[in-house]
């Protein structure tokens, strides 16, 4: 036998790199994957029905580098949180969904991630759309009124004007000089002043300093009426004067879906509340006057929005209890678990998850807004 150093050297090396031809997997077997409908971290294409989202980029970014093989991802109902059991006895072995790692779950047996995904909780509000609509509608009928009073008080005057200052020096003939004091009736109404015409009587004097002062009444009539319903609209805008979940005490039941760290927040703050089994349940009575406010994940609430313009909701982020951490969740005493968060470490450091968070959370700016019904 000839010790051949070379050979030797090529045979380590190649020992050294199966680890990362091959993944870095601790477990040898195929693994079971449960996923939950939350929009926008995990949901189906309708063309195709495979699954897309935050959370399932995220999941084949993280087997890619670990090279982990699962079996095809089961979508299972939330059931208030019963899909839970499924990791804490172990017939499961990842939960992909917008899953909130909280301590009482922790001392439970599940096990959390590093959080690829911090927020705060949406509150999802009906619009008064009608009340808004009726402003507009309001000022509509009222500045048609003005407009044709005006159009018949511009005639009158000018027909004045005419009599008291045009008829004397007439030269166009009737409809001439009526069309010339209608010129200038028009001028000074919008302070223009063009001068080709000027009153030169005493009576023509008079009839232009009452109608100037008529129409400084009018323009600031319409300017009025104008602001009121901008600020009206802007108010609906903010969602009236809702900001945190301590501004609905008193305004009436508020829903909250089965199994979800939200239930905790309304009863820390002592508010009345209505379990859901699914947040479209509670995104519908809400909708319907049943509820008065929804709380959700602010992104699914705003996603819901947004993907629903025909309904009457809008969405404010929750500003008083702490951000909320999202996890992939594992059984707490999974091999797979820390190799998973250091994988989702590895994509945070890089600046790809905040890239995919960008493209994925983006708020809508095109919701229809509208005031909050009472």
């Amino acid at each position: 036998w000839e010790f051949r150093p070379r050979k030797m050297l090529r045979w380590c090396l190649l020992l050294a790199l199966l680890p990362y031809c091959w993944g870095i997997c601790p477990v040898q077997y195929s693994l079971r994957v449960l996923t939950s409908p939350c929009p926008p971290f995990s949901m189906t294409k309708p063309e195709d029905g495979t699954f897309t989202g935050m959370t399932m980029w995220l999941w084949n970014q993280v087997v890619q580098d670990l090279g982990c093989r699962y079996d095809p991802i089961e979508d299972v109902a939330w059931s208030g949180g019963k899909i839970l059991d499924n990791l804490r006895n172990s017939s499961a072995d990842v939960l992909l969904s917008c899953t909130t790692a909280t301590v009482d779950r922790s001392n439970s047996g599940i096990g959390f991630t590093q959080p690829y995904y911090q927020g705060r909780s949406g509150i999802m509000l009906r619009k008064r759309e009608t009340e808004a609509s009726h402003v507009w509608r309001s000022l509509a009928v009222r500045s048609l009124s003005v407009l044709t009073l005006t159009c018949v008080v511009l005639l009158v005057v000018s027909h004045l004007y005419y009599v008291v200052e045009m008829r004397r020096t007439s030269e166009d003939g009737y409809f001439g000089e009526v069309w010339n004091a209608l010129w200038w009736t028009l001028v000074t109404a919008t302070t223009v002043g063009y001068g080709d015409y000027v009153p030169t009587t005493r009576s023509g004097r008079f009839v232009a300093m009452i109608w100037m002062v008529v129409c400084l009444f009018v323009v600031s009539y319409f300017t009025a009426n104008l602001s009121s319903a901008i600020t009206v609209e802007e108010l609906a805008n903010k969602g009236d004067d809702i900001s945190d979940i301590y501004d609905l005490s008193g305004k009436g039941m508020i829903g909250y879906e089965l199994g979800t760290a939200a239930g905790e927040m309304l009863e820390l703050a002592g508010l009345p509340k209505r379990a859901y089994k699914t947040s479209q349940d509670g995104f519908q009575a809400v909708a319907n006057k049943k509820i008065y406010a929804f709380v959700q994940d602010a992104p699914y609430a705003h996603w819901y929005a947004k993907n629903n313009p025909d309904e009457p909701v809008l969405v404010v982020e929750d500003t008083a209890f702490p951000p909320y951490s999202l996890a992939i969740a594992l059984p707490k005493d999974h091999p797979l678990l820390p190799h998973v968060s250091n994988a989702i470490l590895s994509l945070q450091e890089t600046g790809k998850l905040h890239q995919v968070q960008a493209n994925w959370l983006v708020k809508s700016d095109e919701e229809d807004s509208g005031e909050v019904e009472a």
